[in-house]
């Protein structure tokens, strides 16, 4: 495994699939290039300037943008087989599956998601779970600005079952 100073990019890649998630998107960027995490993006005909935005982006942490033909409805085996064909071209140790309107977070603060990866490697896990908090807006409340989510106040922590966010792995 090479390590992190020896491949001079992030060891993690995050694969988003997007549809008309304009609004998340430069904070979603912005946020995992605050973390060290690069990202490689797939366009599910976006009909509201997501392309556009991604493809500004296109030579910082974000290293691809793919298309993905959409047929009317969402499939989750089309999305699935694309992540997987990005995947395989990978040169990162670590993968990060994700959607736009997702934020990952290590828990203890100070760490960034690099040092996540970094511990699990040392451990000798080859996945990493997430915790998932559902944040609640308040009714009414416009939320279409930038880094909105950051004014939402009141959420609940949800867990229908253990081990249901694996997120990140090798």
């Amino acid at each position: 495994m090479k390590s992190f100073e020896q491949q001079g990019k992030s060891n993690i890649c995050a694969i988003v699939c997007v549809r008309n998630e304009r609004r998340y998107l430069d904070g979603l960027i912005t946020h995992l290039r605050d973390q060290g995490v690069d990202i490689a993006f797939i366009d599910n005909d976006s009909t509201d300037g997501s392309r556009e935005i991604i493809d500004s982006h296109l030579g910082t942490n974000v290293l691809s943008v793919h298309n993905l033909s959409y047929h009317g409805t969402f499939s989750l085996s089309g999305q699935l087989q694309a992540k997987a064909e990005i995947e395989q071209g990978l040169t990162h140790d670590w993968v990060m599956h994700i959607d736009a309107d997702e934020i990952l977070h290590p828990s203890t603060d100070g760490l960034r998601l690099t040092d996540v990866a970094r511990h699990a490697d040392v451990a000798g896990f080859n996945a990493v779970n997430f915790e998932e908090f559902v944040f609640l807006p308040p009714v009414g409340q416009d939320l279409t600005y930038k880094n909105a989510h950051l004014d939402i106040k009141l959420y609940y922590y949800f867990a229908p079952q253990f081990h249901r966010l694996v997120r990140l792995y090798r």
